[in-house]
């Protein structure tokens, strides 16, 4: 009973300490790529049978081609929406999980080494501001998830209840790929800490056989081709297009900067896109190279040459679970992001905590030898000096916090971290075209092609800025240039063919669009293309475009309006009618509709 209720403390207080940490980030806007992964998936729409459609979905909806299958984390945005459209209910959850996982850190250490050492990795794992982006951001959850069930199935196998340790890995996959490291720490911990041999290795890998299976058969119904791939774009990870040894070099310098920033908080960033952490050809001229491979051996040293003891488990821990995401070998979809460090993070907080409880220790022998110093003096500073570390950690999570609040502040933080990444400049472009301030969008959107001249974004942007301040050369060799590389990039037909359209340059306009809905024929992409064959006299076309794909009364309000005017044109207005009804301001009568549309001679896009 002593025992439940201590439990039950140790939660209620881990529950307060993620609230009072994270607390300022529950009313933050959904940001960045909670916008791809939430708000523009239609699986997340709070329908309890979209539940089960997760898992035949992939992470991005209907882009299997960045091999991404998250299918519980999408579940469990879709379970938000069933009580709220908000997001409060996604950070709420967000910081709940995170409490738990902190406690969880607290289970595994008190069981493997001692309650004091748990105490004391518990507040490190809760306080680390290297943890803010996955917590504080919505689609962290993936990371919070994964490691939830991953450290469940971690203290399942401790108790050797192997079949829902492999239930509970099963979930950590469906959470996010990189659950796959635990399993690799169990192979560890029945090797070298229980001393198992081959045979009884074998038989406990087989439990895990059937979760294994399992989300491998998902995955592959799901991605098909894509099932091993990585949708590598080069402004996101430009390790993917480095040599060998440059990459190495690189991925080095990365773990570096992981450990650095996981000690010393100094400009935590959500971007570190190209050109940020520059590819490095001569790691004699990099110190980061250098105190990365020393940290990388020293650790590598504990695993292997401390395998028995407690010291060489957290490294194992903490190799394992980064190995995944190091870059090293599999070549993942960025150069670094700080959310990629909750998971390894286990590892490390347990080596801190028995670092501490060596210095303890140490202290204590030292003063029964000499006894010249008060032991208790020494332990007060020593724990004085561990509050001060998270007195400041925490000070920095919840100033961390506030990147979250919205669109602006996350894009405006990332570019005062990272200056010199492709993505943080065109994000900043973003934000002056979203506020009409053309001239400036312009000027960031070209800082990011001067570093990147290839990246698609930013030469979307930049041919936007330049046809609102009139330079229609420059928006149309923009463009062009991005369909040169990306002819499936809709939204470049889009803007080059309304261009020409606007221009009067009716035929170029119907040659872009067409080969934007030959590519692939979606509604949005034959409402310009027939709006344009109205406007060339080519009324049959249009309506026979329209109805070949789409049917006589398609769904869209637009394509309705298509053939509308196409009939009208053409003299039909029985069927005009049909469909303009469904369409027109009811205030106005059908007959001065036709009125108003007979007298135009040229129809804007821009106006339907």
């Amino acid at each position: 009973m002593i025992i439940h209720r201590e439990k039950f403390i140790i939660l209620a207080v881990s529950l307060t300490l993620s609230f009072l940490l994270y607390g300022n980030s529950i009313n933050g806007d959904f940001v960045s790529d909670d916008k791809l992964v939430i708000l523009q998936n239609p699986l997340v729409r709070g329908n309890l049978i979209d539940l089960f459609k997760a898992f035949s979905s992939p992470y991005y909806y209907n882009q299997p081609h960045a091999g991404l299958y998250r299918p519980f984390t999408i579940a469990s945005y879709n379970f938000n929406k069933v009580f709220s459209s908000g997001t409060f209910g996604f950070h709420l959850v967000n910081i709940l999980i995170n409490a738990i996982n902190s406690f969880l850190v607290f289970t595994i250490v008190s069981r493997l080494v001692s309650k004091r050492s748990a105490y004391i990795a518990m507040a490190l794992f809760m306080f680390l501001p290297i943890h803010s982006e996955a917590v504080s951001a919505n689609v962290g959850r993936a990371e919070l998830l994964s490691f939830l069930f991953s450290t469940v199935s971690l203290l399942l196998v401790l108790d050797k209840k192997y079949m829902w340790a492999s239930a509970a890995l099963l979930l950590g996959l469906l959470s996010k790929e990189t659950a796959a490291g635990f399993f690799l720490v169990f192979l560890y911990f029945w090797k070298y800490r229980e001393h198992k041999s081959l045979g009884k290795i074998v038989s406990s890998f087989l439990y895990f056989v059937p979760a294994v299976g399992i989300y491998a058969g998902l995955r592959y119904y799901t991605l098909g081709n894509y099932f091993m791939g990585v949708d590598h774009l080069m402004a996101y990870n430009p390790l993917k297009f480095a040599s060998f040894f440059q990459s190495l070099w690189t991925s080095l310098k990365v773990f570096y900067l992981y450990m650095l920033k996981t000690v010393a908080p100094y400009q935590l960033s959500s971007d570190y896109s190209f050109n940020q952490i520059p590819i490095i050809k001569n790691p004699f001229t990099h110190y980061e190279v250098y105190v990365g491979v020393t940290i990388l051996v020293g650790l590598i040293y504990l695993a292997v040459k401390k395998r028995d003891s407690i010291y060489g488990l957290s490294a194992a821990v903490f190799l394992l679970t980064y190995f995944l995401v190091s870059n090293w070998i599999i070549k993942i979809g960025t150069i670094m992001g700080e959310r990629l460090m909750y998971a390894p993070s286990l590892g490390l907080v347990i080596l801190g905590a028995m670092v501490v409880e060596n210095l303890k220790l140490k202290a204590q022998h030292n003063n029964s030898k000499v006894k010249i110093l008060n032991f208790n003096l020494l332990l007060f500073a020593l724990y004085f000096s561990l509050c001060i570390l998270l007195a400041w950690y925490g000070f920095v999570i919840i100033d961390r916090n506030r990147d979250w609040k919205n669109e602006s502040t996350l894009i405006k933080s990332g570019y005062a971290a990272s200056p010199n990444s492709v993505v943080s400049l065109t994000n900043m472009a973003f934000l002056a075209f979203d506020g009409n301030d053309y001239k400036e969008a312009s000027r960031w959107s070209g800082k990011a092609l001067e570093i990147f001249p290839d990246h698609v974004p930013a030469l979307f942007l930049f041919g936007n800025a330049n046809k609102k301040l009139g330079n229609l050369e420059l928006a149309e060799s923009s463009w062009n240039k991005m369909l040169e590389l990306d002819s499936d990039y809709a939204i470049a037909y889009l803007s080059l063919g309304t261009l020409y359209y606007d221009t009067g340059q009716l035929d170029k306009a119907e040659a872009v669009f067409t080969k934007g809905f030959e590519l692939r024929k979606l509604w949005s992409r034959a409402f310009p293309l027939a709006f344009v064959k109205i406007n060339l006299g080519k009324y049959d076309e249009a309506i026979n475009l329209v109805i070949s794909n789409f049917g006589t009364n398609p769904e869209k309000r637009e394509l309705k309006i298509v053939l509308g005017l196409g009939y009208l044109k053409k003299g039909d207005k029985a069927k005009a009618e049909f469909y303009l009804n469904q369409v027109k301001d009811t205030s106005m009568s059908i007959e001065d509709y036709f009125k108003k549309v007979l007298s135009q001679k040229v129809f804007k896009i821009s106006e339907y």
